[in-house]
């Protein structure tokens, strides 16, 4: 049993690594763990630690920062694969921790030529950074809970948590839980109700709001929802998600690249074109100069809080109201 978790997204790594421990604690009953580190690996160590000991026929090694190599490591793996791929059985479970990066690429390659043929099993563990990967993550762990989610609902709740994996699935899990027995359709109004204030104005309101170019209804909400405790923060980065969402249609319009290409699903897409009738390219560059002031205010602690940046922010972005 061999498995390959490759990426730096630490959410990702504990994850994969939690089952892979999982399954292999089912396969070699009461094996030792042992922990052995890349950069002063010496010759043969993973077959002295997979070697049956006087307490424990079998063992769970996980090699840590496998990026940070010796030459033994990557002589040793590719070694350990060939043999296991010519059938020779492995006595017990073997962890390759790996960042992503070049060095140790013969072990790597030699790894995910095994992965097909099933002899190993890799475990992606990398950072979340498109808009689409957030969407398929968020629909895939609502499936996985038995759970769907909508469109709208799911963009929502990557909008109002950002890059932060853990967070998302946290949300995720928390939302699932709460539902009543027998829903099981998550919609972007019981996403709402867990990023909106007392009376129910939440971040996507105001965005959207702003967006729109419907300023009034925009302001209102903004005041509204921070008396009633939305932070600043949080509405400066929702609001750049969805900018950074028009700008990558408006580039995907003029270089005839598909939505894959940039990142988006087809739904975000249609949402984003909707939108992008208002927009030109001086009002985006605009709005991003102003959420960039707005951002740096709310973590410099102006004097108050950066609420005016914010306010700004808001204005540019809706530009010539049309309520």
């Amino acid at each position: 049993m061999i498995t390959l978790i490759q990426g730096s997204e630490e959410f990702f790594i504990k994850r994969g690594l939690q089952s892979v421990m999982e399954k292999a604690r089912q396969k070699y009953k009461n094996a030792d763990i042992i922990t052995l580190e890349a950069n002063v690996y010496a010759k043969g160590d993973v077959q002295t630690a997979l070697a049956p000991s006087l307490l424990s026929s079998s063992a769970i090694v996980v090699v840590e920062n496998a990026e940070n190599c010796t030459d033994a490591l990557i002589e040793d793996v590719v070694e350990i694969v060939g043999s296991v791929q010519k059938g020779q059985a492995l006595p017990g479970a073997l962890v390759i921790l790996h960042s992503g990066t070049v060095r140790g690429k013969k072990m790597i390659t030699a790894l995910k030529s095994a992965v097909s043929s099933r002899f190993v099993e890799l475990i992606e563990a990398k950072p979340l950074k498109r808009d689409d990967e957030k969407m398929s993550f968020v629909g895939a762990e609502f499936r996985k809970l038995n759970k769907s989610i909508q469109n709208d609902a799911a963009n929502a709740l990557v909008l109002a948590v950002g890059d932060d994996s853990a967070e998302l699935a946290g949300y995720i899990h928390q939302i699932a839980d709460d539902m009543p027995e027998g829903n099981t359709t998550v919609t972007k109004k019981v996403v709402d109700f867990y990023f909106g204030g007392v009376n129910q104005v939440n971040i996507f309101d105001i965005v959207n709001a702003a967006v729109e170019g419907n300023l009034t209804r925009a302001l209102t909400l903004f005041k509204l929802g921070t008396s009633n405790g939305l932070a600043l923060n949080a509405i400066v980065l929702a609001m750049a998600s969805k900018l950074r969402q028009l700008g990558k249609v408006a580039r995907m319009n003029s270089r005839s690249l598909t939505a894959g290409e940039v990142g988006l699903t087809p739904w975000q897409v249609r949402d984003a074109q909707n939108h992008l009738k208002r927009f030109d390219s001086s009002l985006l560059a605009a709005s991003f100069e102003a959420l960039a002031h707005a951002n740096v205010a709310c973590i410099g602690q102006d004097a108050d809080g950066g609420y005016l940046a914010v306010e700004k922010a808001i204005i540019t972005v809706a530009g010539r109201a049309h309520d």
